[in-house]
């Protein structure tokens, strides 16, 4: 049973534990952020999920939550596993199971797990709510698919969509078979 006070707090145990912040549940956990400043997560019984807390924590999206330590993101699930260890400069939150991760000046498409899904860094990349993944490299562009294929090689100027691009200074058209190829 948890009841909400003036300040965030839970009833654990018939005693009163408050917080500095705390979000709402989301898949029977909710982020809370200690007076201390650190972050973690509570289930509806004010247990704390994760076994340590985190300097920064972000509220779970798609079963996901990015979490940082000593200055790097990773993820956690709703049972407080780091799932995706505290590697990355920077980390998105994706409505896929892959999202994207920066480390060493470069742009990865990773699972959430933290595999890598491309080798290859690149100086952007960009997920399309098409599930096709726009990136660049060395001032040009090319497309991606899901499992970190390269569709395309990075060599246009200018993506317009992702059936139209600019390359050589002319407009042309990308067709894709259903299997994702370029054709």
């Amino acid at each position: 049973m948890q009841i909400l006070m003036d300040r965030p707090g839970m009833v654990v145990n018939g005693k009163t534990v408050y917080f500095k912040e705390m979000d709402e549940v989301v898949e029977d956990v909710r982020r809370v952020v200690k007076y201390s400043g650190k972050v973690n997560y509570v289930d509806s019984l004010g247990n704390f999920v994760c076994p340590k807390d985190y300097e920064e924590g972000h509220r779970f999206v798609h079963g996901f939550a990015r979490v940082k330590e000593n200055g790097l993101w990773g993820f956690v699930n709703h049972r407080g596993e780091e799932v995706c260890k505290c590697q990355f400069e920077k980390l998105r939150d994706s409505k896929f199971d892959y999202t994207v991760a920066y480390k060493n000046a470069k742009w990865f498409l990773i699972h959430k797990d933290g595999t890598l899904l491309n080798r290859k860094g690149y100086d952007e990349i960009v997920i399309f709510a098409s599930s096709f993944i726009r990136v660049k490299q060395d001032g040009k562009y090319g497309f991606l698919n899901q499992e970190g294929k390269a569709l395309t090689e990075c060599i246009y100027d200018r993506i317009l969509s992702t059936e139209r691009a600019i390359y050589n200074g002319q407009v042309v058209s990308i067709c894709w078979s259903e299997s994702n190829e370029k054709v």
